[in-house]
């Protein structure tokens, strides 16, 4: 798989919309090989299956989940999710199927409905992530081709929110469908993670290292932040707490909290390489 060594922090095997309805049956083969015979040390990345959206339908969701599910899987990407019954629906399924410990799971928000009740998704306490899927999104809602995401910005924000209050990670971010913009793949990467997301999706491995370096922060950035932190706690140590800095700017809890977060950024574990 090509994209095993370029730095990404997920590999997602796709059973869904990358697959033909003919070829679903051979891509349920190949996966299970791979997944079977792949060991797990080998592998730099998380290892994902994205399954079909067939939460209620029976067999396509069984024979889907007999593919994926092997000791070196560690999630399934729930495509297309609707309301907090497909979560649920899906977790039930898996009760059935013996494993050391369940697999993790995104959902993926494509969908009207999903939106309309992202909030309740995300809350479920069964999923570990939002996934926003923004062309199957942008068709349901009759939207024109959006390339710069403007169209989409306030469902992102409110993805943002329903993430925040229930205490997952920023969601992940749509990929560029566009494979050789890098200059337009780093702008709106940074406008992503400027919005509060902690990550976006990528279709071809040229595109690993511009995401990556735009979700980071810079170390002009990150010597800010450990600037406004240092300061912070020396001024509260001191019983005088909130303070005007060198560039005459308010430094209070809230923005000492947005300096730590940015920090943790930068301390992420290095990518495999």
């Amino acid at each position: 798989m090509k994209a095993m060594p370029r730095g990404s922090d997920a590999v997602v095997i796709d059973l869904e919309d990358a697959v033909s309805r003919s070829r679903k049956a051979d891509a349920r083969k190949v996966t299970g090989q791979f997944l079977e015979t792949v060991e797990r040390q080998e592998l730099g990345p998380s290892l994902w299956v994205r399954i079909n959206a067939a939460y209620r339908s029976g067999d396509s969701l069984d024979e889907d989940l007999k593919a994926a599910l092997r000791p070196s899987l560690d999630g399934l990407v729930l495509p297309k999710l609707n309301s907090t019954a497909d979560v649920e629906a899906l977790a039930a399924a898996l009760a059935s199927y013996p494993r050391e410990s369940m697999p993790a799971l995104i959902g993926m928000v494509e969908t009207a409905a999903g939106v309309q009740n992202i909030s309740q998704l995300a809350q479920t306490g069964l999923l570990s992530g939002i996934l926003m899927g923004e062309q199957d999104l942008s068709a349901d809602l009759g939207l024109a081709l959006d390339f710069d995401g403007s169209l989409l910005e306030p469902l992102r924000l409110q993805a943002v929110v329903a993430c925040a209050a229930a205490g997952l990670p920023g969601p992940i971010g749509s990929p560029q469908l566009i494979i050789h913009d890098a200059e337009e793949l780093r702008r709106s990467s940074r406008r992503l993670g400027a919005l509060g997301f902690s990550g976006r999706a990528v279709i071809h491995p040229e595109q690993i290292a511009v995401v990556n370096e735009s979700f980071l922060p810079s170390s002009d950035e990150v010597q800010q932040a450990r600037k406004m932190v240092d300061e912070f706690q020396a001024f509260d140590e001191s019983g005088r707490g909130v303070h005007a800095d060198q560039q005459d700017r308010m430094i209070d809890v809230a923005v000492v909290r947005r300096a730590r977060r940015t920090l943790a950024r930068a301390d992420r574990p290095a990518r495999h390489e």
